[in-house]
């Protein structure tokens, strides 16, 4: 899979570079007069960046572990590329930049002051996306109104799994809260697999996420709270903006 994975990024980089020293040539021969332009919101060719953020949501009790709505959340930034196949057809690639960030209810990890403990997880990937754009009303020389559907590959590259403590010892530390910060963890998958669902009108995009793929290894049953059948939350709600 990550091999895989590998290929489609470096097609995308690749493809990204091809099509931008396309489309600027093309829109500057269009300015001596002999050719009509392909870059634009609503022609061949278009590309910009992005920026969303979210909240991750909880919809299984029973095989998802708790988590903080306000407090776990989901924000990325990407460059989204779109090659128009016809009215209402499109396809298109984004490599992309997530933070997702999991409060939790409760200690991930098996201790003796349950109550006085605070868990927050946060996993930085860095992603490529692939997807299909349907088109419809009128737009112009618009991006108009669409419905996405993109799958995600992504890479997880840095993980930190953060844990708040009510000192027990006041006198010894000379404090009332600690703070400790683990981080390479052993017990999440490196490699994420995501389909996203998105509806948009121009500039601003309502998005629906949904994780494929486990964040837990097998690791994470050691001397922790969470049993085999558990899972961080799947489902992921939010807005993006483009920025064009």
């Amino acid at each position: 899979m990550r091999k895989t994975f590998y290929i489609m990024l470096i097609l995308i980089f690749t493809s990204l570079t091809i099509f931008s020293q396309i489309t600027k040539e093309e829109n500057e021969s269009f300015y001596n007069g002999f050719i009509k332009p392909k870059y634009g919101k609503n022609l061949l060719y278009y590309s910009h960046w992005y920026i969303g953020g979210g909240l991750i949501l909880v919809t299984n009790k029973n095989a998802e572990l708790p988590t903080n709505y306000l407090f776990s959340n989901y924000t990325e930034i990407g460059y989204r590329y779109k090659l128009k196949l016809n009215n209402t057809f499109s396809i298109g690639t984004a490599p992309k930049y997530q933070l997702y960030t999991y409060s939790m209810k409760t200690p991930i990890f098996n201790v003796s002051n349950p109550e006085e403990v605070t868990d927050k997880i946060k996993f930085n990937k860095l992603a490529a996306e692939l997807y299909l754009r349907t088109n419809f009303g009128k737009r112009n020389n618009d991006i108009g109104k669409f419905i996405d559907i993109a799958f995600t590959g992504a890479i997880v590259v840095r993980t930190k799994h953060i844990i708040y403590n009510k000192t027990e010892n006041y006198n010894l530390y000379k404090a009332k809260n600690s703070k400790f910060v683990h981080s390479n963890l052993n017990y999440v998958n490196h490699f994420n697999m995501e389909t996203q669902l998105r509806i948009g009108s121009n500039r601003t995009i309502l998005f629906i996420n949904y994780l494929i793929t486990k964040n837990f290894n097998n690791n994470i049953l050691e001397n922790t709270n969470v049993t085999e059948q558990q899972v961080l939350p799947k489902i992921t709600v939010g807005i993006q903006i483009g920025l064009h």
